[in-house]
């Protein structure tokens, strides 16, 4: 059996795989929460999927940490993602530039900005939803963005400041390479293509060329042992990386601990025009066998394994809120709805007085 481990409102980023393309899997994948993990005392053998640990607060990653201790004894149970051993975004990018696998620099909002190249542009640390700001070219300009972001209900200590790196061609465009790893398994999904710099899948320019060259990157997995290399210094189990190439490098964004999967199958909501999608279609079903395999070759054989938990289940998951959301009834809720009238007037404030705070701050750094 492969269970895979979601936070509560992530667990829906393979299920509709398994809704679609995956269906073959269903009755082999179990799709469960943390509360449900860690409030039991027996399981079932086969490998343990951790996905979306970086959204996980402080308490529920040690006691998942704990958890996977009792897993170590055990040869049936087999753990992908230990939040012991993973690497979460900062450390992951900090750790990717230290070794010379990337080039740019992320560090925290509350860090010294001394030592980064200008632009740079401001992301969450959990959040996938890529930029933030626009490009920053100074100092004083990250410092009014971050007041901004604060009086749109960002927390500080959740935002990281990122080094831009131009990584487009000739003709001006940016290639964004998507690729799972399964268990040591490089499966590669997709190529988005386009002119703006932060590149997702809704901003991918389609063309026949382009698409070919996407089935290219699918099929032959040409960075297969670079990749290989980084899921190893990361020990990402699995997960998706999100990556650009710089002079035939690879500069890593991102790794996705819980990457939605069934975009690629959703013909209406991939983007791609109607006359191109035939195209596409042995992209996607080369993805789709190698990722079942790659899944299934995870799995382990065995008997349920019983443990005696140490304290009743403590779950507190902090799932990241997006920009503008907050906890119904909860006292953030409260006062925003209070000061909703003068919002405008927040945000000018948060222009003029924030950069001052963080000009102090970090002056003292």
């Amino acid at each position: 059996m492969i269970h895979y481990v979601a936070p509560e409102l992530g667990t829906n980023a393979l299920g509709e795989y398994l809704e679609s393309i995956g269906r073959g899997l269903v009755g082999r994948v179990r799709v469960i929460d943390y509360d449900t993990l860690l409030g039991s005392s027996e399981f079932a053998a086969g490998a343990y999927i951790l996905s979306g640990i970086d959204q996980l607060d402080s308490v529920t990653q040690n006691r998942l940490g704990e958890l996977c201790g009792q897993f170590a004894g055990a040869p049936q149970l087999r753990v992908l993602n230990s939040p012991r051993e993973t690497l979460l975004r900062s450390d992951l990018l900090a750790a990717l530039h230290r070794e010379g696998f990337n080039i740019h620099r992320a560090v925290r909002a509350t860090d010294s900005l001394r030592h980064l190249t200008f632009p740079v542009f401001i992301r969450e640390e959990h959040g996938h939803e890529g930029n933030l700001s626009p490009l920053l070219l100074t100092p004083w300009q990250v410092d009014a963005e971050l007041g901004v972001l604060m009086a749109r209900g960002y927390r500080l200590r959740d935002l990281r400041v990122i080094e831009f790196l131009d990584t487009s061609d000739q003709a001006g465009f940016y290639r964004t390479y998507g690729a799972f790893v399964v268990g040591g398994e490089v499966v590669p999904q997709f190529l988005s293509y386009g002119r703006h710099w932060m590149l997702k899948s809704g901003g991918t320019e389609f063309s026949p060329a382009m698409l070919l060259e996407e089935r290219r990157y699918v099929l032959e997995n040409p960075h297969e042992q670079a990749l290989r290399r980084i899921f190893d210094l990361t020990k990402t189990g699995y997960g998706r990386i999100d990556y650009s190439l710089r002079g035939g490098a690879i500069e890593t964004w991102e790794i996705n601990l819980n990457p939605t999967i069934g975009w690629s199958f959703q013909s209406a909501r991939d983007g791609v025009p109607e006359e191109l999608r035939n195209l596409r279609e042995p992209t996607r079903w080369h993805f789709a066998r190698r990722f079942q395999a790659a899944l299934e070759a995870v799995d382990c054989p065995g008997d349920p394994v019983r443990f005696t938990p140490d304290s009743p289940s403590v779950v507190r998951q902090r799932l990241h809120l997006l920009p503008g959301a907050v906890e119904r009834g909860s006292k953030h809720a409260i006062l925003k709805r209070f000061l909703r009238p003068v919002k405008p007037l927040t945000f000018v404030l948060a222009r003029l007085l924030l950069p001052l705070y963080f000009r102090i701050r970090r002056w003292w750094l």
